[in-house]
């Protein structure tokens, strides 16, 4: 090997560690423009009434600013049944009821947050919201959830980065005792 073929090995060994660098940076600074949430629901069961207190929380954790498409709240109460089991799953569409846990009365989602057009980066917003315990539930099924408005380029990166267009959380509550209507 000569000395122009060294230099033509050397250009070619810079190159390809320089485009591998790059690509791990683009990843990197990619990354900061895709949409996280973090999503908390705390129940409190109010004594002597019939409702259940939940304090909502979402979170912005990410450095963009997505547009909200709708924050829904769903709670959907059950009746002790043997066998009886919950999945993290928490229908907001009658369509989508898995088999096996039916809720003994089909409730609506309900619209939270309704002043809110998103959400900036770091920004955390909480409520406190009442609902109504139906008579005879022992459980109560509650579903949090924040869909984003993402258009174009941040649609795209959030396909490439394995994120989604809405977050949920989910939470099963009981309610220790029997309320009279």
């Amino acid at each position: 090997m000569d000395l122009l073929d060294w230099i033509k090995l050397t250009v070619l060994l810079v190159t390809l560690v320089s485009l591998f660098i790059g690509g791990i940076l683009s990843v990197f600074v990619l990354s900061k423009f895709v949409p996280k949430f973090h999503l908390e629901v705390e129940p409190l069961i109010l004594r002597g009434s019939n409702h259940l207190l939940l304090k909502l929380s979402m979170e912005n954790i990410s450095s963009v600013y997505p547009q909200k498409k709708h924050i829904r709240l769903q709670v959907l109460p059950y009746e002790e049944r043997m066998n009886m089991r919950l999945s993290e799953w928490v229908p907001f569409s009658k369509n989508n009821i898995r088999s096996g846990e039916e809720p003994s009365e089909w409730l609506e989602a309900t619209e939270v947050f309704s002043s809110t057009t998103g959400l900036y980066g770091g920004e955390k917003l909480s409520v406190q919201y009442l609902v109504p315990i139906p008579p005879r539930a022992k459980f109560l099924h509650v579903g949090f959830k924040y869909a984003a408005n993402l258009s174009g380029i941040k649609l795209w990166l959030s396909g490439l980065f394995s994120s989604d267009e809405q977050w949920t959380t989910t939470l099963v509550v009981p309610v220790e005792e029997e309320i009279e209507s």
